[in-house]
């Protein structure tokens, strides 16, 4: 094995990965795509239907879901808020599933074995591997943001903001990428008998309860949902403040501390996963 890293040698793990995966790639990006022209095309007749349904519903039964009974249909910036948030956590899990499975299938294949036998270091292994998932997760997001911003050519009715959808996806975008950076984290250190993947999909799911749980309780425990990045970053939430469409400040402090976290996790990740025994 090597001792010396070289970014090189990462890149040819990534065309090599990159190229094994291109096909569920680009099947993923088909269902994203589809997805989202399909609910964002339906924005002017749901416009009409959804608002009486939602009126009906429970303030508190919608903040669950992260909305509210009249900016989901006030105007197509509003209604994509509310199903990329649906996009946004079927992204997330990808994000934490790849990013978890793509250093515990080089164990379960035992191919781990072979790629410690020649001139490559582990090290350079976590790197290509973690831009490969990033590469095809950022293929992912930028597939369903043409997607918003075409649709919204065709029936956003001049309620159109583009510079406030790209916010809502790049901020968002941290918390995509945190996820990625747990799942190495987790696959870094897990023993075998653990799938790091559930531990992530567990982490994630359970964040997003209490997140939007403290929704419910924000008038008395209001630190409660700053304990979910999907809150913190959710479409809704960044569209209704001044980073979108709204009035209200967005803080930035706890992206920051997402941020901060997701390098935690690289570094940790990588350092861990160096030392890491395979036998």
């Amino acid at each position: 094995m090597s001792k010396n890293f070289e970014f090189k040698r990462s890149l040819n793990i990534f065309k090599a990965e990159f190229k094994m995966r291109f096909k569920g790639t680009i099947i993923w990006l088909a269902l994203i795509v589809g997805m989202m022209a399909m609910y964002m095309l339906m924005y002017p007749v749901i416009d009409d239907i959804m608002g009486e349904k939602l009126a009906l519903m429970p303030e508190e039964l919608l903040q669950i879901f992260g909305m509210s009974k009249h900016s989901v249909v006030d105007n197509y910036n509003s209604y994509f808020a509310m199903i990329y948030q649906i996009i946004f956590i079927i992204l997330c899990c990808y994000g934490v599933s790849m990013g978890a499975n793509a250093l515990y299938d080089e164990e379960k294949t035992k191919s781990i074995e072979f790629l410690n036998s020649v001139q490559v270091s582990r090290l350079e292994i976590y790197v290509g591997k973690f831009l490969v998932i990033m590469v095809n997760l950022l293929i992912l997001v930028m597939g369903s943001l043409i997607t918003t911003i075409l649709c919204g050519l065709v029936v956003g009715e001049g309620t159109v903001d583009n510079m406030a959808i790209i916010s809502v996806y790049k901020i968002s975008g941290i918390t995509l990428f945190f996820f990625v950076a747990l799942g190495f984290f987790l696959a870094s250190f897990l023993k075998k008998d653990i799938k790091p993947s559930m531990a992530g999909l567990s982490i994630l799911f359970v964040t997003y309860i209490i997140g939007y749980l403290g929704e419910l309780v924000a008038d008395k425990i209001e630190f409660i949902k700053m304990l979910s990045p999907i809150h913190i970053t959710s479409a809704s939430a960044i569209m209704d403040s001044t980073m979108g469409i709204g009035t209200i400040d967005y803080n930035l402090l706890p992206v920051a501390i997402i941020t901060l976290l997701m390098l935690g996790f690289i570094v940790g990740g990588a350092v861990l996963y160096r030392k890491r025994d395979f036998l």
